[in-house]
């Protein structure tokens, strides 16, 4: 491949820098991301010219110091901003994360030798075509990750590579170079000084892959999950093996990504005891969180709900009530991952209700059948009139309404609600009178 169609912004750019007597290359993940077929989401540039000069090329437009100590800024063009960076060389990475200065170069291969892996080393100019030093084109066409240069030196100057690298071949469906997986085991402890928003950051994309057949390169790389939290590697050798059956994968792959990362990660962390203390220790944001943990609350559920018709659609407007319509799904995506597995025997009688319940969900929400308390037609002022004081008494008289509309919708009358409502009270002064 020689030829990158560049967006007329960037065009633009590397015009400008090369007006002002530097090629501009456009470098990194957007290289790769064109080789592989993608839209790339951001068009990194990289060039001779220092920083201050950077900014006086691009005078008439925003310029933004976002890294100006690393040799970064950001020109912003109808309202998009390009990052722009000077070549440059990195010194010691005494933190195992970010360098502790940087040395300037005009010279764009000590540039890329300093970058991690060689599918991410390719730079790209109209005029000179692509720029391959490390060989990346040919590990793209080979499927492999390799690190550039010496693996261990990579991952010593930032740990984060090493999770990168994993989430590279799993996302990409590509194997890791025998060397660079082996320094990636041998040094996974760096892990421990990264932070764990991004360790977390980095395990939700590669929880997110399209390639079923990838998670056996998760399976077969568990070690480098030990630093995240002291339960996340068991739960994920449990796992590993649900993760090897294709069918599974594919009846997780929602429209939602959020959701379909949910019910994986519910997965993942089946057999732990204490779900919620991990995801709080990977600092798994809370919205995301409580979505695994309600579908973990509920997933031997499948096996105790009825196949009788009132009976199953009562079970499923119990969890609509209790974790919501859109967990629900996730929930039935969950148990059909699981039942996915089961014996022979009992597989398609679960898959057979675990998809009629989502039906039954659809259609539930679809008919605004009942479900909480702010749709049934009864009310604690209400309750107050034929009687009741105010008190907990209130709230648990609605739930018990609320419980029986669940069983039948059509009983969602307000008049009918008063005339129970009204029965109950009097069964409990009888019950008060004869004690």
């Amino acid at each position: 491949m020689g030829i990158i169609h560049l967006p007329e912004n960037v065009e633009f750019i590397l015009e400008k820098l090369n007006d002002y007597g530097s090629i501009g290359y456009v470098v990194g993940g957007c290289v790769r991301d064109y080789i592989l077929g993608k839209e790339p989401d951001d068009w990194d540039i990289c060039t001779a010219l220092l920083p201050e000069v950077v900014e006086k090329v691009f005078q008439d437009y925003k310029v933004v110091e976002t890294g100006i100590k690393h040799g970064t800024v950001t020109v912003v063009i109808e309202d998009k901003p390009y990052e722009i960076t000077t070549f440059r060389i990195d010194g010691t990475y005494s933190d195992g994360r970010h360098p502790d200065d940087v040395n300037f170069t005009d010279r764009l291969e000590e540039d890329l030798k300093r970058r991690d892996f060689t599918i991410n080393a390719m730079a790209y100019n109209p005029d000179v075509g692509i720029v391959d030093l490390f060989h990346g084109l040919e590990d793209i066409q080979d499927g492999v990750i390799r690190c550039v240069g010496n693996p261990d030196d990579r991952f010593k100057e930032d740990g984060l590579r090493i999770m990168r690298g994993l989430r590279f071949a799993i996302t990409l469906g590509f194997r890791i170079e025998n060397q660079t997986l082996w320094s990636m085991q041998y040094n996974r402890e760096l892990l421990g000084n990264i932070s764990k928003e991004r360790i977390c950051a980095e395990t939700c994309k590669i929880m997110s892959t399209q390639f079923p057949s990838a998670f056996r390169t998760l399976y077969n790389c568990l070690d480098l999950f030990y630093c995240i939290t002291p339960y996340f590697n068991d739960s994920v050798k449990n796992a590993g093996t649900l993760f090897e059956h294709h069918e599974v994968i594919e009846s997780l792959m929602a429209t939602n990504k959020d959701d379909e990362l949910a019910v994986r990660m519910a997965l993942l962390l089946q057999f732990t005891d204490n779900p919620k203390e991990i995801l709080t220790d990977m600092r798994m944001d809370n919205q995301r969180s409580k979505l695994i943990c309600d579908i973990l609350k509920h997933k031997e559920d499948y096996k105790h709900i009825s196949f009788k018709y009132d009976d199953r659609k009562y079970e499923v407007r119990k969890l609509i009530s209790e974790i919501g319509f859109r967990n629900t799904k996730n929930l039935c995506d969950y148990w059909m991952a699981k039942a996915t597995v089961a014996s022979p025997i009992n597989k398609f009688k679960f898959l057979k209700l675990i998809n009629q319940m989502k039906v039954d969900a659809g259609i539930i929400i679809g008919n605004n059948d009942c479900c909480s308390l702010d749709k049934l037609d009864i009310s604690g002022d209400d309750l107050i009139e034929i009687g009741y004081e105010p008190s907990k008494e209130i709230g648990d008289v609605l739930h018990l309404l609320l419980d029986e509309v669940m069983r039948d919708p059509f009983k969602n009358k307000n008049k009918w609600l008063v005339t129970w409502a009204q029965e109950l009270k009097e069964d409990q002064e009888i019950i008060q009178d004869s004690n």
